[in-house]
């Protein structure tokens, strides 16, 4: 199995995304799901550093615990993770000083090892009032997508545009990547 790392600014966001949601009792739910699951080591909102890199796959483990412990574990959840996440930025302030899409975008895919050491982000399509992102090198999970729609979703909110954000491919379905559609009045 291929070794991924994020940074663990978003391990972190888990938790305060759950703290935001539902309070200090929400974060002692999460962490009880978290130590029932087997071979899990204990952890804690101190545990994850957000300048450290981590494995991948416990974020995406800690994504669906939150969504269990926030949610009712439909993974739905998820997906306002990221949408909450780019909407409170901080590790993401950068983009906020140009809310426009397309500079947003270019920010993100430029500093895209900053957060991640494996895979990436292209647009594909750049039109006036549409964008076409294909994300690469992401395990299969349906977690990723989620999130990253949510973040999408958030970041056009950010620049002020109406419109939608659709999931055109995914790698979780057989496609080579995970590809969204962004398009706005």
């Amino acid at each position: 199995m291929e070794e991924r790392h994020v940074k663990g600014v978003h391990l972190v966001n888990v938790f305060k995304f759950v703290k935001w949601k539902r309070g200090i009792l929400g974060v002692r739910k999460f962490l009880e799901e978290w130590h029932g699951l087997p071979g899990h080591q204990k952890i804690n909102e101190q545990t994850y550093i957000e300048k450290e890199w981590y494995d991948y796959d416990i974020y995406l483990k800690l994504l669906r615990v939150a969504d269990k412990s926030v949610g009712t574990g439909d993974l739905s959840k998820i997906y306002e993770i990221g949408y909450w996440n780019i909407k409170n930025l901080g590790h993401l302030s950068y983009l906020a000083r140009t809310p426009d899409i397309k500079e947003f975008m270019k920010s993100a895919i430029d500093n895209w090892h900053a957060v991640y050491d494996f895979g990436g982000v292209k647009a594909v399509v750049d039109e006036e009032k549409k964008l076409v992102l294909q994300y690469y090198g992401f395990p299969a999970a349906p977690e990723k997508c989620l999130y990253f729609k949510g973040s999408l979703t958030g970041m056009m909110e950010i620049c002020k545009l109406k419109g939608k954000v659709e999931q055109t491919a995914c790698n979780a379905k057989g496609d080579d990547y995970c590809e969204f559609e962004l398009t706005w009045e």
